[in-house]
This record gives structure tokens, sequence and C-alpha cells, in this order.
């Protein structure tokens, strides 16, 4: 939030898109008019650069700041249990 310099619902709305929830459920979660997820939605476009959704949460996942967030564990003899 702070790198994009997103506002609490801007991020809040960011990281349930990041999970893969649509729009209408964010909206009914937060107690607000889908009007004001879409409103939240163009601003988050605008600071972050994209779009599209898709592009939007591709670029989030694949930034340092989000991959130094989220470790990876890694299996120290390179053998994962499933």
């Amino acid at each position: 939030a702070r790198l994009y310099g997103l506002t609490e619902a801007e991020a809040r709305l960011l990281q349930a898109l990041i999970v893969g929830k649509k729009l209408e459920v964010v909206a009914e979660e937060c107690h607000v008019s889908m009007n004001t997820v879409r409103s939240h939605l163009k601003q988050v476009f605008r600071k972050t650069g994209t779009n599209r959704q898709p592009e939007l949460v591709s670029l989030v996942l694949n930034s340092s700041a989000y991959l130094a967030s989220h470790p990876i564990e890694v299996d120290p003899d390179g053998i994962y249990d499933d």
C-alpha cells in the first residue's frame, strides 16, 4: 500500500483481488456500493499504472515488496511433501 500510496480502502480491495474475490463480494463484505468499489479500483489502477485486474494482480504478486513479505519455504533436501 505504501509503495503505491494506496488508501486503507484501496489496499483492502487490492488484497481481496489478490485472493480472487469478485468486486461484488468485496462490496458486500465491506458494506459499500459497487460504485464505491469501482471508484477505489479506478484509483488503484491510476496509482499503479495498470488498466486491468489481471495486470494489477500480476504487478503486485511479482513485486519485490510482496515477495519479501511472503517468503517461500524451501526444503533443504529439495524434496517437497505434498
